[in-house]
């Protein structure tokens, strides 16, 4: 500014910053030898300066005699208070810290005029200015880089050393929102627990309202989004449907998951649909690790625990204990009394379901968790891939409120994977040595709904003897048998809109008494006569002979139950 007065024969000058958006511009630098106590003018109007027409133009303005000039009546008024004449206003190709962008002004005592050498003098200065605040610009964001980066490592190193020290999440999650300067909220697998934090538009409703409407219209798909982000490396956007009183609207949540040796252990949720800058991503992964360092500690003990819990569960199962004093006493260590009665309820997933072990170690903690959280007494364990929930037999254990478990333990499953289970309840152990017969039972009704392709809550007199009777035959022979036998009439049925099917079913279902197949079929025997002699002729079906009767009937049983 010095130098553009000095040697371009100026008496002052200024750089302004214009803001488009205001429609003003603003002094930043200004160079005045001859002012005294009194300030001018900072800022000016934009539609009545020439700093708005030499930006659009992108060339130089002059002003020879502003106090002369109808143009610019602001530049009027002041060249008149203040006594100066010539006038030139130069844009900059450069901006400031803010973005916007700058121009020179400077003027005279007395009206000048501007040849060709001087205006070429004007721009070599500004050109030299610009540069010169581009390159301020370069270290002021080079200071500013490196506070942040200073930033990050000291919170880093204070999230960390909070993660180590102490072994509560919450209060972890309590020292994140000052830090990230954004609402948060921890989705911790580990103690089935979400630390809702600070409201994200508490504007509408508080923090006590927001950890109200968590529990009751967001928990359910906050449980699942570490599965359904577990496929995910980095950042998932999704956006969360909210209901008040008066209207609804949708919360955008940008959606971390945690994870430990591949085991989803939470997610970590940053709320608002603004975007993030360089310096809150650096901050978010401090918070990921110290966060995921945390829920480790919980994961460790709680799968030291499991793990001797399991064992001592599978001696029993497998018969493998010597001393039952010495069992009692470790199960008592876990609060399983064994010298009272039991129930077992055994869930299990289908092998073609392929579930991850990390899923299914999750389910297993989830509904320990629920039990915990609910003051309930049943222990939940793992054996041979299932889940086994050991239930106390007291006064009051009706079938309905087994039932009523069941269907419990199912819902919670829900909210972990969309893949139904089998459930089975095993009979009354009284004894150590029940347990071992009762599981190969549950076992074998696992099985048998493998093959049948069954799932939900099952018990033997849900399949009946017939499947119980192949249990032990392979899947693809039966499914072979019943192509066989079969699978002409289905094939013929379908392509011509036929029942010979339901006419060949309610034949056996009436031990082929032709009076009460035709009266079941509301159809005249002599029709029915007729179906049945076509099937013998289209299928070659032999109903006269006892065993081609059996295997008719067995395949349309079978056939009936793998469609069920």
């Amino acid at each position: 500014m010095v130098a553009a007065c000095r040697h371009g024969d100026w008496l002052r000058g200024s750089i302004m910053s214009i803001d488009l958006a205001s429609g003003y511009g603003y002094v930043t630098v200004r160079h005045d030898p001859t002012l005294q106590l009194e300030r001018p003018e900072d800022q000016w109007v934009l539609a009545t300066s020439p700093s708005l027409v030499a930006l659009r133009g992108n060339q130089p303005v002059f002003i020879p005699d502003a106090q002369a000039s109808d143009e610019f009546p602001g530049f009027r008024k002041e060249s008149r208070e203040r006594g100066y004449c010539s006038v030139l206003v130069m844009p900059m190709r450069c901006t400031d810290l803010l973005g916007r962008p700058m121009v020179l002004t400077v003027n005279s005592e007395r009206v000048k005029d501007i040849g060709p050498t001087d205006l070429a003098l004007m721009k070599l200065i500004v050109q030299l200015g610009s540069i010169a605040v581009e390159k301020q610009k370069a270290i002021a964001e080079q200071k500013d880089s490196a506070l942040q980066r200073e930033m990050v490592l000291s919170t880093h190193t204070r999230l960390m050393q909070q993660a180590i020290s102490d072994d509560s999440v919450q209060k972890l999650s309590d020292a994140i929102h000052p830090i990230l300067q954004r609402p948060v909220l921890i989705v911790d697998l580990t103690t089935n627990a979400i630390l809702a934090g600070a409201s994200p538009k508490p504007r509408l409703f508080d923090d006590g309202e927001w950890h109200e409407i968590v529990e009751t219209q967001l928990r359910p798909r906050i449980r699942r989004l570490p599965f359904d982000t577990m496929r995910e490396d980095g950042v998932t956007l999704i956006e969360f449907p909210i209901t008040l009183e008066r209207h609804g609207f949708g919360l955008a949540a940008s959606v971390y998951p945690l994870r430990i040796d591949g085991t989803s252990v939470g997610a970590l949720m940053v709320l608002g649909d603004d975007g993030l800058t360089e310096y809150d991503q650096l901050l978010i992964g401090s918070i990921r690790l110290a966060v995921s360092v945390q829920l480790m500690r919980n994961l460790i003990r709680f799968q030291f625990e499991r793990r001797s819990l399991d064992e001592l569960f599978s001696e029993i199962i497998d018969g493998k204990w010597k001393n039952e004093n010495d069992l009692a006493q470790r199960a008592l260590k876990f609060g399983i009394r064994l010298n009272r009665p039991h129930r077992m309820i055994v869930v299990s997933f289908a092998e073609s379901d392929n579930l991850a072990a990390a899923t299914l170690g999750n389910v297993q903690q989830g509904i320990a968790l629920l039990f915990d959280r609910g003051g309930s007494t049943p222990v939940v364990v793992g054996h041979a891939d299932c889940m086994i929930i050991l239930v106390p037999a007291t006064n009051n254990l009706t079938d309905e409120y087994l039932r009523e478990l069941m269907m419990k333990v199912m819902r919670e499953i829900r909210l972990y994977t969309p893949i139904e289970p089998v459930s089975v309840l095993s009979a009354l152990c009284t004894s150590l040595q029940d347990y071992q017969g009762h599981w190969k039972s549950c076992r074998n009704i696992l099985d048998i709904a493998q093959v049948f392709g069954k799932r939900g809550i099952l018990s033997a007199e849900d399949l009946g003897p017939l499947p119980i009777l192949l249990s032990t035959a392979n899947a693809d022979y039966v499914q072979e048998f019943v192509r066989r036998t079969l699978g002409t009439v289905l094939d013929h049925d379908e392509a011509n809109e036929t029942q010979f099917l339901a006419t060949l079913k309610a034949y056996v279902n009436t031990g082929c008494r032709n009076q009460q197949c035709a009266d079941e079929l509301g159809i005249h025997v002599t029709t029915l006569r007729y179906r049945l002699a076509k099937s013998a002729e289209l299928f070659g079906l032999n109903l006269d002979s006892p065993a081609k009767r059996f295997d008719l009937e067995l395949a349309i049983r079978l056939y009936d139950l793998c469609q069920q």
